[in-house]
């Protein structure tokens, strides 16, 4: 098998359409793209969501964190707590994991959440450490399953920038190899992505003023979470490459590693479906938070258009993060 998460081929035949959740409680199961199950208990919704962070063990406590509650966020809902599981390799010392343990407390007292609980175990079946999250949110059960049809012509909506979580892994696992390609301000600015890979402020604000339907991109990049996000509704889209939002060191470490920014892992970035792009868009950069309308839905067929005419937009591959090599 390769390395990296499963097509969504192998996923729903392998594993999903296995399973099955027939308790009325759960207002959303397992499926292909779908990031957190929901439980109805009794007027309010516990939302969780769990993943893993095995594509770097630089920063596992900030990435693994952030990832996990910002799923809660795209559900619409508000990150209580999480349950961390770590897995550490033998060649680790205390003081590596002490630094790992003062990072998930630092960015859970940011993401004003609470460490319930988790498991900690050094062990040979990994080579490196992985960090696993569940993450909790809470929401109202009320109006979680009114349906919000997607029209033809509706917006959608980006934040911050693509690439952020990638480039900073790079910017931060090589170095050396990065510091003949960037200065030394673009270096930094890339180590400093680190610090904006949540998307809780985003979803809470997209929310508020008119997102009916948001998505944390993460493996895949902007591309995989379109596809993923249209293929869930049955709908198609044409986003504009000219209107992606991406920083010029991302562009310049996508450059020098040969990666393609728009599929490269990236966390911090969201996207979002509105019938008013432009009102979330405007809240969202008054909130300080940079957004903008990248393309709109469709009936069918999923298309990137560029400088080079149009291309089809194809379902997202292995995490581009592994076969980063400066």
């Amino acid at each position: 098998m390769k390395i990296g998460k499963l097509t969504n081929e192998e996923l729903k035949h392998h594993v999903l359409d296995r399973l099955s959740v027939p308790r009325s409680k759960v207002l959303a199961g397992p499926g292909v793209g779908a990031d957190c199950a929901v439980l109805d208990l009794d007027g309010d919704a516990c939302v969780l969501s769990s993943d893993p962070i095995t594509g770097t063990d630089r920063d596992i406590g900030v990435i693994a964190l952030n990832v996990a509650c910002n799923d809660i966020a795209a559900a619409g809902a508000t990150p209580v707590g999480v349950m961390v599981t770590l897995l550490i390799p033998p060649r680790a010392t205390m003081d590596e994991l002490d630094a790992i343990v003062e990072d998930i407390v630092k960015t859970a007292s940011a993401l004003s959440i609470d460490v319930l609980g988790g498991h900690t175990e050094v062990t040979d079946a990994v080579t490196r450490t992985v960090a696993s999250v569940t993450a909790i949110g809470k929401r109202p059960s009320k109006g979680f399953k009114e349906s919000f049809t997607p029209m033809d012509g509706d917006s959608i909506i980006m934040t911050k920038s693509v690439g952020l979580e990638g480039a900073a892994i790079i910017a931060r696992e090589y170095s050396r190899a990065m510091e003949k390609r960037l200065t030394a301000d673009e270096l930094n600015e890339a180590r400093e992505y680190i610090n904006s890979i949540s998307v809780v402020r985003d979803g809470a604000i997209g929310a508020k003023n008119g997102a009916y339907l948001m998505h944390d991109v993460t493996e895949g990049g902007i591309l995989g979470a379109v596809w993923e996000l249209c293929s869930n509704l049955g709908k198609g889209a044409t986003v504009y490459e000219d209107k992606i939002l991406i920083t010029d060191v991302v562009k310049k470490i996508c450059s020098a590693c040969r990666v393609n920014p728009f599929k490269l892992i990236s966390s911090g970035c969201m996207l979002m479906l509105a019938r008013d792009g432009e009102k979330v868009v405007n809240a969202l950069q008054g909130d300080g938070i940079n957004a903008a309308v990248i393309g709109n839905i469709k009936s069918e067929g999923l298309t990137l258009v560029n400088k080079n005419g149009s291309e089809e937009i194809m379902p997202p591959a292995q995490d581009e993060i592994y076969s980063v090599r400066p």
